[in-house]
């Protein structure tokens, strides 16, 4: 692998797996009557394709966080209980409970073994929410598909790894599909689109008037029960999910989707309350963390633009790229709204309404990605409506659409011309989200290296490493502590300083904080392996050693 990640190590085969999957998809898209067996058989496909090609070529799970979060999972199942004042993620200790439940359920003692293959079988889990809001969107039934395709090839924000945030993201795109499938807009009075605007928040509408019910009351109560669950469980899971969701329902009521106000009451209560009393411990003498960055838009995507174009000439077009590929996304979902006609507009609500967390929380700099991951369901959506636009519905399109023609060689190029997009936003999607494999992707050497440490540091032992990108974190949280030297320093010879100053008992040298060091720093070839041959002649001595890993000790600690 070289600096450009996963993309160096493909060969033709992938591509031509690729592209006969999206002329699969464009042909059958094209058709005036797709069928919805094929398209569904396509996109599982593909998503093996996208998601399961990164797994399948390596040997352990990506991803530090991932680690850590089996570490707190492990920590749950030996004490029952979550471990206060450690960590913020620790105050929202649902997920952690769950994945425990599961691996008890399978017969592990630890989720470790899943973290390899949990990214391909959550975003598979996605497929039937998202095949649910296609569908009771407004979109016609090829854009529908085509906006899942589009979900697919633009999901580059990596956030599916073994985490909270995947399994709240299941949560949410589940509350958001039963709500769009449930309730549906009443006819409008208003006959154009300035008196349809003016009735977006009348209090006919904020009572949920304007929508009914395809339920029996009963089963509608009954469904009103699960949601809560579901509500409940993103609750004490996840920190910004839950009002996510709030949004999205705000928007949902806006447009006119939902009936039943009180499931947004509910929506609201539910984390304000575990934020209030669950998480009790987090908030006190944290409230700048939580409302610090309140109104400070500017500040929150200067965070979370900025601080990413930094490293090498490789990491740059990275991240370039993958500002580009959003860039172009929304602008088709931008063409999309105008191209397409509808019986109501709830998908351009809720594109829009993930970005009102911005003006509340930076979220430690990832506040832009999350609200852009929020957002992708509903701006593929409106992507694909720039292809294959609706032509009827009681809003019309705001650019006149041409009438179209049944002709075969128009057919042909219209399924050419999707599987195209599909092949580009496909390669696109691999080059952007991969582009940090080079560091965040580990191997078994590496693993054997830190479960060495785990087997041998004393209680209280301190372990050094040079950046945290290396597999570490699935051990006890007590046991030891780590020390990283990459957010105190600013050269190799720097890094060095900090990590003498330091004197930790264990330092772990692997080769993905190398390739960090190279790719995101800027830092010379070798430079890693230079400053562990400088602790070498301060009296570190190597206790284990493999191809892409060694662990110094010092003296008798």
């Amino acid at each position: 692998m070289t600096a450009y990640g996963i993309i160096s190590q493909l060969n033709w085969m992938f591509y031509f797996s690729l592209i006969l999957v999206s002329f699969v998809a464009g042909v059958e898209l094209a058709k005036v009557r797709p069928r919805r067996t094929v398209l569904t058989w396509t996109i599982i496909t593909l998503v093996l394709i996208l998601f399961g090609t990164s797994p399948a070529t390596t040997q352990v799970g990506a991803l530090t966080d991932s680690y850590i979060h089996t570490g707190f999972t492990s920590y749950i199942l030996q004490h029952g209980s979550s471990l206060l004042n450690y960590d913020a993620r620790f105050s929202w200790p649902g997920a952690f409970a769950f994945a425990g439940f599961q691996a008890t359920a399978s017969g592990v003692t630890s989720t470790l073994p899943f973290l390899k293959w949990f990214p391909l079988v959550i975003e598979l889990a996605y497929l039937a929410p998202l095949l649910v809001i296609a569908r009771h969107c407004g979109s016609s039934l090829r854009a529908g598909y085509l906006g899942v395709i589009l979900f697919y090839t633009g999901n580059w924000i990596y956030q599916d790894y073994f985490s909270p945030q995947a399994l709240n993201y299941l949560f949410f795109l589940t509350v958001v599909a039963v709500a769009m499938a449930t309730w549906y807009p009443s006819e409008s009075t208003a006959k154009n689109r300035l008196g349809k605007a003016l009735q977006t928040w009348s209090l006919h509408r904020i009572r949920g008037d304007d929508s009914y019910s395809i339920l029996h009351p009963r089963a509608e109560i009954l469904l009103i029960a699960v949601l809560t669950l579901l509500m409940a469980a993103s609750a004490v899971s996840h920190q910004l999910t839950p009002f996510a969701m709030v949004l999205a329902l705000l928007a949902l009521l806006g447009a006119r989707r939902l009936a039943r106000p009180e499931v947004l009451v509910i929506a609201m209560l539910l984390p304000i309350t575990w934020l209030s009393i669950g998480a009790f411990n987090f908030w006190v003498g944290h409230l700048s963390l939580i409302f610090g960055s309140v109104g400070s838009i500017g500040a929150t995507i200067g965070s979370n633009v900025g601080s990413r174009v930094v490293g090498s000439s490789s990491h740059l077009l990275v991240v370039k790229w993958r500002i580009y590929a959003t860039a172009i996304l929304f602008a088709l979902a931008g063409l999309g709204v105008l191209r397409r006609a509808s019986d109501d507009r709830s998908l351009e609500l809720l594109s829009g309404s993930p970005f009102v967390l911005l003006l509340a929380q930076s979220y430690g700099g990832e506040g832009l990605l999350r609200a852009t991951l929020y957002s992708l369901p509903f701006t593929s959506q409106l992507a694909a409506s720039a292809v294959l636009p609706r032509r009827w519905g009681a809003t019309r399109p705001w650019v006149p659409l041409l009438k179209p023609r049944r002709l075969p060689g128009v057919r042909r190029l219209l399924g050419l011309c999707i599987s195209v997009l599909i092949v580009g936003t496909g390669v696109l999607l691999i080059f952007v989200r991969g582009g940090n494999d080079y560091f965040e992707t580990y191997n078994q050497s590496e693993l054997d290296a830190v479960h060495f440490v785990d087997a041998h540091a004393r209680h209280g032992a301190v372990v050094g490493v040079f950046s945290t990108y290396l597999p570490i974190g699935d051990a006890s949280p007590l046991q030891y502590s780590i020390f990283s030297t990459d957010e105190r320093s600013s050269s190799p010879s720097s890094a060095l300083a900090v990590m003498r100053a330091t004197h930790p008992n264990f330092v772990i040298v692997t080769r993905s904080q190398e390739n960090w060091g190279e790719v995101v720093m800027g830092y010379p070839k070798g430079w890693e392996y230079a400053d562990e041959r400088a602790l070498r002649r301060d009296g570190y001595r190597v206790v284990f050693k493999s191809a892409s890993a060694e662990v110094l000790q010092r003296g008798n600690s």
